[in-house]
């Protein structure tokens, strides 16, 4: 029981790391698309 115990700390702040570089490698992305988007429909429209 120690054992099990004594891993689940480690896996948690990876977990919640990962979770924070995805969403902060995902962030920018959904930015990128957005206004590339949005300059798509400028160009489409001028």
């Amino acid at each position: 029981m120690s054992r099990i115990e004594g891993r689940a700390p480690r896996i948690r702040p990876t977990r919640h790391a990962a979770l924070l570089l995805a969403g902060a490698l995902s962030l920018p992305c959904a930015a990128a698309a957005l206004i590339e988007a949005v300059l798509r429909a400028v160009r489409a429209l001028g």
